[in-house]
């Protein structure tokens, strides 16, 4: 009997201690600013982020700088271009020079930001299940849908700085390689007055190509909880369905059917490369090639990918609210 009143007691005494180290201490969830500083602070640490953004560097300059000096070669030389005993063409005017390189710097831009945020999405938001962290992340009083938000909101923050990164990279590069062919004054000295609110407006397409593309990385993400599976899908995706999308069209044409020949303008990729022609307005530059211009307008392709950001930002959010996270 009274080895058992001084267990309760020691008992007491040892929850009474408990208690009172727990005073003024209260659960509350970390702040939504602190998760993001965290998500961002993961993206920073992760060497091998670091490593594939090094190689799409040197990819992207590498290519680039190759597209650019074919293309400005084509704009600012006859020589060799025309047909045998027949005068070479007239060179473009001169503002149609610079409004073409400004579409194939922008074009690329939008090609590499996109390729960036793909791989960002899938290696931030696989990073918790491949390595089982997310059951220690929910543990600790973290939201499943401010974990998820979080990401979201430092993806859109990486992904500005990628943008603005890439750009400058690129305007850097293209101003040394007209340097170096002599053509600074041919791309830069005869900007027209238009060019200007066209690129912003590009820019805009830009930014909103970037926004859908996190969308679907995260989306196939959170659906697969693969890294690899997420990567493969994200990276893959579109090549394969500009493969489909001419498939189809072929198909559309011998057919003369056209459920197949409208089918493209309903997917993802296709709306999205589409999407800058059908807001910019079209321009008629003579040789350099007509820029803008698309098979819909821009208002089809912004409801087309409203519709799909919507399914898989809604997916996301229901998956990783549902979902038992020992699955």
């Amino acid at each position: 009997m009274t080895t058992s009143t001084t267990s309760t007691t020691s008992n007491m005494a040892a929850a009474q201690t408990v208690a009172s180290l727990g005073d003024g201490i209260t659960a509350n969830r970390p702040p939504f600013l602190g998760m993001v500083q965290a998500e961002l602070s993961k993206i920073v640490r992760w060497r091998a982020i670091w490593f594939t953004l090094l190689g799409i560097g040197v990819l992207m300059l590498l290519l680039n700088g190759l597209a650019f000096f074919v293309t400005l070669s084509h704009l600012t030389s006859t020589q060799g271009s025309g047909a045998r005993n027949q005068p070479p063409p007239p060179l473009p005017p001169a503002e149609a020079i610079p409004y073409v390189m400004m579409a194939t710097l922008l074009d690329v831009v939008r090609q590499f930001s996109g390729l960036v945020i793909a791989i960002l999405a899938v290696m931030l938001v696989a990073a918790e299940f491949q390595f089982g962290a997310i059951r220690i992340v929910l543990g600790r009083g973290v939201g499943r849908i401010r974990l998820l938000l979080a990401k979201y909101s430092a993806l859109l923050l990486a992904g500005l700085l990628a943008l603005a990164v890439i750009l400058a990279l690129n305007i850097a590069e293209l101003a040394l390689l007209a340097a170096a062919q002599g053509t600074s004054d041919a791309v830069f000295h005869h900007i027209p007055p238009y060019l200007w609110s066209d690129a912003g407006l590009y820019l805009l397409t830009i930014l909103y190509n970037l926004v859908l593309t996190m969308l679907f990385a995260v989306f196939v993400t959170v659906l697969s909880r693969s890294l690899a599976i997420g990567l493969v899908v994200a990276l893959v995706y579109f090549p394969v369905e500009n493969i489909v999308t001419a498939i189809v069209q072929g198909v559309g044409g011998a057919t003369h059917n056209k459920f197949w020949t409208d089918l493209p303008n309903y997917l993802l990729g296709n709306n999205l490369t589409n999407l800058a022609s059908a807001a910019l307005p079209a321009r008629d530059i003579a040789d350099g090639g007509a820029v803008g211009g698309a098979p819909y307008d821009a208002t089809h392709a912004i409801v087309v990918t409203l519709l799909y950001s919507a399914i898989f930002l809604g997916v996301s959010l229901y998956l990783i609210w549902q979902r038992d996270v020992l699955q």
